[in-house]
């Protein structure tokens, strides 16, 4: 009531030390974002933001964001010292020179402006601490723009004994942390002596463009707050996201599919739930109500339905799955009856001579295009060609083809930039850069006002992309991005750049195309080549969109990217991107054709000492892992294995391949 207040004992400094406030527990933070208290402990969690410096200087060490914790008090560092107690040069701002680094053992505050100590305590360095590029220590956080949020630290007695979903007993102890430009929740263990064991994925399919806060309900459930993808305006995805754990029965997933969108009346659609699954193994009962405005819903059952469409109408096929204890699951697709979906063709002759599945750099490609339509006509004769869009990418390792179909709809200008805009929307860019609206960075129409997309300006910004920038756009921060290879930088900067752009395509819909394997790529990924068309509806009904897709490989054959692996550890953390095989582990790649092969390389290293490698040999087989032996491998201890015809060999590798003549043909066993 008389506006006093009480310190508890242990802080920093003794009550009536000179120059000090006894109520401070720790000093040195920058940012400090999200604080949480360990009720088991008392320990101190938070997020904390560091600079957006890019790269070391002769001043400063290169900006880092750091997860933290108190055990005790302490002094942090900042702004001497950051992640690691990477020291900064003195900046004597009146005479605009720089002194020398401060001793983190010994820090002294010699600011004209200090009205505290002089002789600081030693500092405490960051529990966790990351930059823009991939941290060597923490790999598993990622790379680009980043922004701490410090989370919760489990413990179940925070829950009454009747919460309804309490997380189970592995997560005791665990901080849950999440970044809100990367957009991931991981938990991290600590070892008995408080250091942190490893870190790991809480939900590795998560999606959420901001995550801002992160906190447990009393029922156990995780909320998430999503800003959303677009800063400073109204983000139309910022979300609250409720996260349950669900002990005992799990949900089924439901998959609906149909074997065509749409057609002529009269004629049979194909529904299909075999893509449905239940990770308890439970039996499955399938129901579909098929329904369309004024007409009446019909029933059916079974995994697999083939419904009679007679009348006009745009449908929805519901499927409803439920397992043997009652749980349920939910998926619909959509059917137009009264207009035939189009028919898109690819005709591509690849350059390895016969081969469907594989290119080779420098080597051109033959393709072209054909489109018919039932109400449209055909291509040239009805479909006029300016109405096709076409499009031809190479795709770094990894990138998810069957993502660009699951999100396609009607052809506009951008259909050509797939590739680009799915970049995007596996980074940070969206947040700042919106196609008309000025967020936290230009729009895409101002860049594409500013900037001619000629080659020297694509490389001069996608290098930009990669190392980040200040200055040109106001005092906004643009942060790095170095795990964008310079194509898909110039890929996405293209794109940023089409805005004043009206074509539908910038190719010929029969052509001869050249391709190259981008010189900062490691040569494992792919050329896509995509045509893409939505017709002119009929009858009143939607319109309906088609396409083909033809994927040539570049030659590699990630691991990582199997159709199937058993006795395979996939690394994680320090050394992740490559696999640990199990005695007759097996890695197994389905309908690739081998058609004029007759090399496969092999990259793998056996270093034996601390990793108990023991080396081996590695087989390859054609139609099971018992089936024919083409040729093998032997990793010794301490040497490594390689090839320089299908894969990439490891650094120093000693060329070493399976060879055959011929090996296989279109797509066999």
């Amino acid at each position: 009531p008389d506006a006093t207040y009480t310190i508890p004992a242990g802080n920093m400094f003794a009550p009536g030390t000179p120059n000090t406030r006894p109520e401070i527990y720790t000093m040195g933070h920058r940012n400090v974002w999200r604080v949480s208290i360990d009720s088991a402990t008392g320990h101190i969690f938070w997020g904390e933001i560091g600079p957006d410096q890019a790269t070391d200087t002769a001043s400063n060490p290169r900006g880092y964001d750091e997860f933290n914790r108190a055990t005790r008090p302490g002094f942090f560092g900042w702004p001497y010292f950051v992640g690691n107690n990477l020291p900064a040069r003195f900046a004597d701002y009146v005479n605009n020179t720089f002194g020398d680094y401060r001793d983190p053992q010994r820090p002294v505050n010699t600011s004209v402006n200090n009205t505290g100590l002089r002789e600081l305590p030693a500092a405490m360095p960051a529990m966790i601490a990351y930059p823009f590029d991939e941290s060597e220590r923490f790999p598993e956080l990622g790379s680009g723009a980043r922004c701490a949020v410090g989370g919760p630290v489990y413990r179940r007695a925070n829950f009454s004994a009747t919460a309804a979903r309490p997380w189970p007993s592995y997560y005791e102890g665990k901080w849950l942390i999440t970044d809100c430009v990367r957009g991931w929740v991981k938990s991290v263990t600590f070892t008995d002596a408080g250091e942190v064991r490893h870190i790991e994925d809480v939900i590795p399919n998560l999606a959420v463009a901001e995550p801002m806060d992160i906190s447990f309900g009393p029922d156990g459930d995780l909320y998430i707050l999503d800003y959303g993808s677009i800063w400073n305006a109204k983000s139309p995805d910022s979300k609250l996201v409720r996260i349950r754990y669900q002990a005992g029965n799990r949900a089924p997933i439901a998959v609906a599919s149909s074997g065509v969108s749409g057609g002529t009346l009269p004629f049979t659609v194909a529904l299909n739930a075999t893509g449905s699954r239940d990770f308890d193994g439970d039996a499955l009962t399938y129901t579909w109500s098929v329904s369309a405005p004024g007409v009446a819903a019909r029933t059916f059952t079974g995994a697999t339905v083939n419904v009679p469409m007679t009348q006009r109408g745009q449908y929805t096929a519901a499927l409803t799955v439920s397992d043997t204890a009652g749980a349920k699951a939910s998926d619909e697709v959509e059917i137009v009856a009264g207009n035939a979906p189009p028919a898109v063709r690819l005709n591509v002759t690849g350059n390895v001579p016969g081969n469907s599945a594989f290119f080779a750099s420098g080597r051109p490609v033959a393709y072209s295009v054909e489109v018919t339509d039932r109400e449209d006509g055909a291509l040239g004769t009805g479909i006029q060609p300016d109405r096709v869009a076409l499009s031809i990418d190479y795709l770094p390792e990894g990138f998810d083809v069957a993502a660009l179909r699951a999100k396609t709809t009607a052809v506009d200008t951008t259909t050509r930039f797939a590739v680009a805009r799915a970049l995007i929307d596996g980074s940070d860019c969206a947040g700042c850069h919106q196609p008309t609206i000025r967020t936290r960075g230009p729009a895409m129409s101002e860049l594409a006002a500013k900037y001619q997309p000629d080659d020297a300006t694509l490389t001069r910004l996608a290098e930009k992309v990669r190392i980040g920038g200040t200055g040109a756009w106001g005092a906004e921060v643009m942060p790095a991005h170095p795990s964008f290879s310079m194509h898909a930088a110039r890929t996405v900067v293209r794109y940023m750049l089409s805005s004043a752009n009206t074509s539908i395509r910038d190719l010929p819909l029969s052509g001869v195309h050249t391709p190259e394997v981008p010189t900062d790529d490691p040569g494992r990924g792919a050329l896509l080549i995509r045509a893409v068309y939505t017709d002119r509806a009929a009858n009143g009904l939607p319109a309906l969109t088609s396409e083909d897709a033809v994927v040539l490989r570049a030659g590699g054959l990630s691991p990582l990217r199997a159709d199937a692996r058993s006795g395979i550890h996939l690394v994680t953390g320090r050394g992740a991107g490559v696999v640990k095989p199990y005695p007759n582990g097996v890695i197994e790649f389905r309908q690739i054709d081998l058609t004029g092969v007759t090399r496969i390389g092999v990259a793998a290293q056996a270093a034996g000492g601390r990793n108990a490698e023991v080396g081996g040999e590695i087989e390859i087989r054609i139609g099971s892992a018992t089936g024919t032996l083409l040729g093998s491998v032997p990793v010794a201890v301490g040497g490594r294995g390689g090839g320089a015809a299908a894969a990439a060999p490891a650094a120093g590798a000693t060329p070493a391949a399976i060879t055959a003549a011929p090996l296989g043909g279109p797509l066999g066993p």
